[in-house]
C-alpha cells in the first residue's frame, strides 16, 4: 500500500521521461538523424546520470545551478538584464526588446511574434520580448 504522493511523483516522473523522449526525437528529426528508440533513451539517460559522480560531471552542474548570491540593492531584474545574450550555433542571439509603448499601465515592453510559433504553427502565434536582432529586423507588432 503507497501512499499517494509516492504515485503521484512517479507519475509525473514518467511524464517528464516522457516529454523528455519527445524533444529529443523532435531534436534528432530536425538534425536529420535517425529517431532514437525510448528503450535506448533511457538507457543513454541512466548511464548519463549515473555518471554524476564523477568529478567533471559535478562541476559542470555545479557552475549551472549556481544561484547569485543577491542583495535588496540588487534584485534579480537587473541580473538578468547584464546577462550575455543567448547564442545559438548558427549565430542567432537573443536579446531583450529595449523599445517601449505607452498603455493605459504606463510603460511596457514592445513584444514582437515569436518566430518558434510561426515556424511549427501548431497554435496562434504567440509574443515575446526577446528578439534575435538578424532576423527580425522591421518584424514589430
Amino acid at each position: 500500500s503507497r501512499k499517494y504522493y509516492k504515485t503521484l511523483f512517479l507519475g509525473l516522473l514518467d511524464m517528464a521521461l516522457v516529454n523528455a523522449f519527445i524533444v529529443f526525437r523532435h531534436h534528432r528529426n530536425v538534425n536529420n538523424q535517425r529517431p532514437a528508440k525510448h528503450f535506448a533513451f533511457l538507457e543513454t539517460l541512466m548511464g548519463q546520470l549515473l555518471a554524476i559522480d564523477s568529478p567533471e560531471a559535478y562541476a559542470t552542474i555545479e557552475e549551472a545551478t549556481c544561484a547569485q548570491e543577491r542583495t535588496a540593492a540588487s534584485p534579480l531584474r537587473q541580473a538578468s538584464a547584464a546577462a550575455t545574450p543567448v547564442r545559438y550555433d548558427d549565430g542567432h542571439r537573443l536579446e531583450e526588446n529595449p523599445d517601449t509603448v505607452d498603455s493605459d499601465q504606463g510603460l511596457k515592453r514592445r513584444q514582437r511574434s515569436c518566430k518558434v510559433c510561426a515556424l511549427y504553427k501548431m497554435q496562434p502565434r504567440k509574443y515575446t520580448k526577446y528578439f534575435c536582432p538578424e532576423c527580425s529586423t522591421g518584424n514589430r507588432r
